[in-house]
């Protein structure tokens, strides 16, 4: 048993407002906004959510650190992430317990090249 969180989280074609009964299970998610920005390395951009202290820029193209609020018990958690911008990939580089890295990337044939998104969503589970 836990408490409940409620909110909104929105990913391409879905929007799901309301309430999670089993916080046990899902320890952060967030939505980063990420346009409208220059995203040069370092910047912290605006965000919702819970349990995610910031979504900050790396140095490399395509690569943001997000940082947890609350640590987790471990690096043993699941993230799914989506973003608004079309043919693109998000590959999870790094997880510890204090956050993790993600990397989007644009598909171009058989090749996954770097690219910075406009937005995107991010929801982290663990049992």
């Amino acid at each position: 048993a836990g408490s409940t969180m409620t909110g909104t989280l929105t990913v391409p074609d879905v929007t799901v407002t309301g309430s999670i009964n089993n916080p046990s299970v899902i320890k952060a998610w967030a939505t980063c906004n990420t346009s409208g920005s220059t995203q040069a390395q370092g910047t912290v951009f605006p965000h919702t959510g819970i349990n995610v202290a910031s979504c900050v820029k790396s140095n490399n193209l395509g690569r943001y650190v997000i940082n947890f609020s609350t640590a987790m018990s471990s690096a043993a958690y699941a993230v799914t992430t989506s973003n608004t911008s079309v043919n693109t990939t998000a590959q999870v580089l790094e997880k510890t317990t204090g956050g993790f890295i993600v990397q989007h990337s644009l598909a171009s044939g058989n090749v996954l090249v770097p690219i910075n998104v406009l937005n995107f969503d991010l929801m982290v589970c663990a049992l």
